[in-house]
């Protein structure tokens, strides 16, 4: 396995190459060879997996490692650091990087990490999945919470839960979906949407959609002063 070691600025660079060293099966290309990193990159120098050894996450190392993967785009890149940065490691998962790996858990665990990602896994430390999965609950929470202000605006008073029916219902989700969803009986869930029904003098479903949909998509009932 070829692999290409590039460190910037760290005292204890020779500790990690001379840890790669000891393995039989890895061999280090010459990391000068990333100043002319080009189209023209030696053939026979080219990485099986490209290691980038930075202090802190910014902007200019992943400019670095962007233009790796552009110019080597069939090698494996990994990017390793000391201190964390969440939205800079969100933005490395975005670019495409094969992993993102804390140096503390990179050196114990280097030459298994190297194999399963030759091998095609992708790697990020679990402060990417927190990172995801806030992001995608904020952008589920304001979509209902919009949702929610447009419907008052409107003049529409709905409960919290028949809030949480009416977004679920706009969103083409059936009965059964909304009832699993909310940890309701199906029963329960045909109760809410018929008083749904009743408040917006609405008595369809695909017309009650539609209905929401227009309110949702709206922009004369919404300010965003109103969230601030």
């Amino acid at each position: 396995m070829r692999v290409l070691l590039v460190e910037n600025g760290k005292n204890d660079q020779d500790n990690l190459e001379d840890y790669l060293k000891q393995d039989d099966s890895l061999k280090l290309i010459d990391p000068k060879s990333i100043n002319n990193l080009d189209e023209n990159f030696v053939a026979e120098s080219i990485p099986d997996i490209v290691i980038l050894h930075e202090e802190y996450i910014d902007k200019d190392t992943l400019q670095q490692a962007k233009k790796v993967k552009q110019v080597l785009p069939n090698s494996k890149v990994i990017l390793i650091y000391h201190t964390p940065n969440k939205e800079q490691l969100l933005q490395g998962m975005l670019i495409g990087l094969d992993a993102v790996i804390p140096y503390e858990l990179f050196i114990h665990q280097s030459i298994e990490t190297l194999r399963i990602v030759q091998a095609g896994a992708t790697v990020f430390p679990f402060e990417v999945n927190s990172i995801v999965s806030e992001q995608l609950r904020d952008i589920v929470i304001d979509k209902k919470e919009l949702f929610q202000e447009k419907i008052k605006q409107h003049g529409v008073r709905l409960t919290k839960r028949e809030v949480d029916i009416a977004y679920l219902l706009m969103t083409n989700h059936t009965n059964h979906q909304i009832s699993s969803k909310l940890f309701l009986g199906e029963g329960t869930v045909k109760n809410y949407i018929s008083e749904i029904y009743n408040k917006l003098n609405i008595h369809n479903r695909s017309k009650t959609i539609e209905f929401l949909t227009e309110i949702f998509q709206s922009e004369e009932y919404f300010s965003k002063s109103d969230f601030l």
